[in-house]
């Protein structure tokens, strides 16, 4: 049988606590906001079953003879009343973000003052809502996008006074205007190389060679978010020529001083880079990369984000297993999972204890961990790869397990040869692994020396062509 449609009514009181639907309750029964006694009667009845509401057709019957006492039943007469009582309802909800949200707070009373034609009060509230702006935006282009609303607001208001000759509001909106402009080609040119777009838009020119670029105006020459966003573009569209010490250093050094919102996303940035370099066999960015991220954890970056991505917690659990910081690892690991979404946080957590395992040696839990949790169709690709390093790891330990390593190089190649939603370039990256792994296998197995090997692998899996677990390939073929 096919459920009844849920009131919009009932539908709102399910998102109230004990506390705030109290509150309700006080509104309500307040002339202020109501006057209709039978409104205030369907909230008593509606009241005494909240939180378990029946469904819409025993709700109905319920309701309607407490409201509407020794009466025939009218459907009609009893939407209207839910309809009155669902409009109170919401003029509750309005007080209730106005208390908590001040920038909406005074918001409603500049318009209120200005429809009013109380200019003291209009201008007292354009500045309450500047300085809460100021404290709460999350990045400089939205920053002085409101900036200049603001003083805009205060410029076209009937009294102000234009004529003023030391008022600088004009040149306020001029700033502002000649910032958000600057910051916008900053940021979202940065967010278009990311993509590979740059070159197909018409800030070509002052993207695309950053040196050339006209020189910014004196009061943004020591501004740090300029300053730090001018460097991130030369990294972005130069990063083998740019100094990244440099980059570091300054924007460490401004880090507090950033927009949480700027903060964030220059530090994207610079991580991006160095995990690129990491990824084409620069050990030394692995290093720079771990204390990047470890900075940013002490400081908080990706608690104010309120939501760890899995790509970045993959990130970090690689560099630092990389690195051989297994206790740091294992702590964040534990103490940042909780932080995933929800639908990712266990097989990430799963997953980022059997890297461990592998990388601390202890490949036998690697292992145990990955075959006991049933991982989701998601993470078959990575738990399958981590199973082929391990058995690697076996035949590097004993030789004699050759044949079965090689079948399981076979079995892992022909899942990715028959699964058609990876894209070619993550089918090509882990099949070159398993193609790799079996001739490695193959050489050691003949003879050759780890170093001889070594020199074959390097030839062969160069830098610059996608190979996963490519670090850890290295590192057992430099060990003896």
């Amino acid at each position: 049988m096919k459920r009844s449609k849920e009131p919009k009514l009932i539908r709102y009181l399910r998102t109230l606590n004990n506390a705030e639907m109290r509150r309700l309750r006080t509104a309500v029964e307040s002339p202020f906001f109501n006057t209709d006694e039978r409104v205030t009667q369907l909230f008593k009845t509606l009241y005494k079953l909240f939180p378990n509401f029946p469904d819409a057709p025993d709700l109905r019957a319920r309701v309607y003879p407490e409201v509407f006492p020794r009466t025939k039943y009218n459907d009609l007469k009893l939407r209207r009343l839910f309809s009155k009582l669902t409009k109170v309802t919401e003029v509750f909800f309005a007080h209730l973000a106005m208390e908590e949200d001040q920038r909406a707070h005074h918001q409603l009373l500049s318009a209120y003052f200005r429809e009013h034609n109380q200019p003291d009060f209009f201008f007292q509230n354009l500045d309450a809502q500047l300085k809460i702006h100021e404290q709460e935006v999350q990045h400089a282009t939205q920053l002085e996008a409101v900036r200049m609303q603001l003083l805009d607001q205060r410029y076209s208001h009937p009294a102000f006074d234009r004529h003023n000759a030391e008022d600088r509001t004009p040149e306020r909106i001029l700033e502002a205007a000649e910032r958000f402009f600057i910051y916008a080609k900053l940021r979202y040119g940065l967010v278009l190389m990311s993509k590979g777009k740059i070159f197909n838009t018409q800030y070509t020119p002052f993207l695309a060679d950053p040196s050339e670029a006209d020189t910014a105006p004196d009061f943004l020459a020591d501004n740090p978010t300029y300053q730090i966003y001018r460097q991130s573009l030369n990294l972005t569209h130069s990063p083998s020529n740019v100094n990244l010490e440099a980059y570091q250093r300054g924007l460490f050094e401004q880090f507090d001083r950033l927009l949480p919102g700027d903060r964030y996303f220059l530090f994207v940035v610079g991580i991006n880079t160095l995990i690129r370099r990491a990824n084409l066999g620069a050990d030394d960015r692995r290093r720079v990369a771990l204390e990047w991220y470890q900075m940013a954890l002490e400081r908080g970056l990706y608690e104010m984000e309120n939501s760890l991505s899995p790509v970045t917690f993959n990130n970090i659990v690689a560099i630092g297993v990389q690195q051989k910081q297994f206790d740091w690892t294992h702590n964040f690991v534990e103490r940042y999972s909780p932080q995933l979404p929800k639908n990712v946080r266990r097989d990430e957590l799963n997953f980022a204890r059997a890297v461990i395992s592998f990388y601390r040696g202890e490949v036998d839990k690697t292992v145990q961990t990955l075959n006991k949790h049933i991982f989701s169709e998601a993470y078959s690709l990575k738990t399958r790869h981590l199973l082929l390093l391990s058995h690697f790891h076996f035949f590097l330990e004993d030789h004699t397990y050759l044949r079965t390593f090689l079948s399981q190089a076979s079995s892992y190649m022909l899942y990715i040869k028959r699964n058609t939603t990876y894209t070619t370039i993550i089918r090509n990256t882990f099949l070159k692994t398993g193609q790799v792994t079996q001739q490695l296998a193959r050489k050691l197995h003949q003879g050759m020396s780890r170093a001889e090997v070594l020199d074959w692998f390097e030839t062969n899996a160069k830098p610059e062509q996608p190979l996963a677990g490519r670090a850890y390939l290295e590192s057992v073929l430099r060990s003896e």
